[in-house]
């Protein structure tokens, strides 16, 4: 998401992630947005692997790397989206989440089965 669409961030849940693709020289902006929401803000740490297409083209204010395209290396993805998923699946609210389902789901099942109790079945 970019743009509007960061208004997103507000709803993710407390283990959320907000995952900048690639920050182009402005480190704070959606850094920023991930600490005030209070969730984990990840980027690109190793520069090395982001491969930009050209110096970028703003239509009026010239070159900006804002305004390209990026080639990523896959196996950095991997390694990022993996260390994403590491914090949300240990995250303290998320595990608490799992929990809750969990015990949700056999409430609904004891009280599906207390009132199959009650049906009664047509015989032919």
């Amino acid at each position: 998401m970019h743009g509007s669409g960061l208004a997103h961030v507000l709803f993710q849940p407390d283990w959320g992630v907000l995952f900048e693709i690639y920050n182009c020289d402005d480190r704070n902006c959606y850094n920023d947005l991930a600490r005030l929401r209070g969730v984990k803000y990840m980027t690109w740490q190793r520069e090395n692997k982001v491969f930009q297409e050209d110096e970028g083209h703003h239509p009026t204010l010239g070159a900006h790397k804002k305004f390209t395209n990026y080639a990523f290396d896959v196996e950095e993805v991997i390694r990022l989206v993996g260390e994403a998923r590491e914090y949300v699946v240990n995250h303290p609210a998320y595990v608490a989440s799992l929990e809750k389902k969990r015990l949700h789901s056999f409430d609904v099942a004891d009280k599906e089965q207390d009132q199959s109790k009650f049906v009664v079945k047509d015989e032919l």
